[in-house]
């Protein structure tokens, strides 16, 4: 089965094409002999003979720029490389295995399911109860991935959307944990009341308590949404380098 030609090797065809003619019409004419019609026929069509020849010329000159150019900036792609190896070496160790392990809380968060916030009902409580420890537990864990030296140590190479998207980040993780925590107490824990009566102040904790309790779910969606922010950016960080990992999250 025949396999399609090259351009480069079509090109060279060309080129042999116009030299061969070029040679084979040009020596009986400049160097003498027998007048005849290879003769006459150069007489009559030279301008057109030398404009053939001029392409092909023109046709040489231009391949050899493209294939100086072509090298030049392979190289030139080269030492760019080598420069930023030691920056690209700094942002996959900020990557990996970091990356990965902030997608799996990223969809812990994002497959969690909140009763509505003006359900007040016992079984809405009870659902809330139920987040104020998984709440604490992934603040925590976000908070010490990216707290770590490897992600902490490319900070230098972040733009100004990232580093932003970041602080929003902890930000975030902190009000998550806050909430999940103060959550957590209960009116017996209390030393110093407020209120003249101990049940107007037991009836006043409980009321702030859901409030904290119905918090729950915007603190995390918020981590949700900014976690997804600086999953963009990180993207954007890797193309810069030419850093390839996966965007499913």
């Amino acid at each position: 089965m025949s396999k399609q030609m090259s351009p480069h090797s079509r090109g060279a065809i060309i080129v042999c094409g116009f030299v061969v003619a070029f040679m084979a019409t040009l020596p009986p004419v400049a160097f003498g002999g027998p007048s005849g019609a290879l003769a006459t026929f150069i007489n009559q069509y030279q301008t057109l003979i030398t404009g053939i020849a001029a392409v092909g010329a023109a046709y040489l000159t231009v391949r050899q720029m493209r294939a100086t150019d072509s090298e030049a900036q392979r190289r030139h792609e080269e030492i760019a490389q080598l420069m930023i190896r030691a920056d690209k070496l700094r942002i996959e160790r900020m990557l990996f295995p970091q990356f990965a392990e902030l997608r799996v809380l990223y969809k812990q968060l994002r497959d969690m399911k909140f009763p509505s916030p003006l359900d007040d009902s016992p079984e809405a409580l009870r659902q809330l109860e139920d987040l104020k420890q998984p709440g604490q537990v992934i603040a925590l864990d976000i908070g010490k991935i990216i707290g770590r030296e490897s992600w902490t140590s490319a900070t230098d190479l972040y733009g100004g959307l990232l580093t932003e998207d970041i602080r929003k980040l902890r930000d975030a993780i902190t009000g998550l944990y806050q909430v999940a925590v103060k959550a957590e107490a209960r009116v017996g824990d209390v030393g110093v009341f407020t209120t003249d009566t101990w049940e107007e102040f037991a009836h006043e904790f409980e009321l702030d308590r859901r409030r904290t309790l119905h918090e729950i779910p915007e603190k995390w969606n918020t981590l949700h949404r900014r976690l997804v922010a600086v999953f963009q950016q990180l993207h954007d960080l890797a193309a810069k380098y030419k850093i390839e990992f996966g965007r499913e999250y």
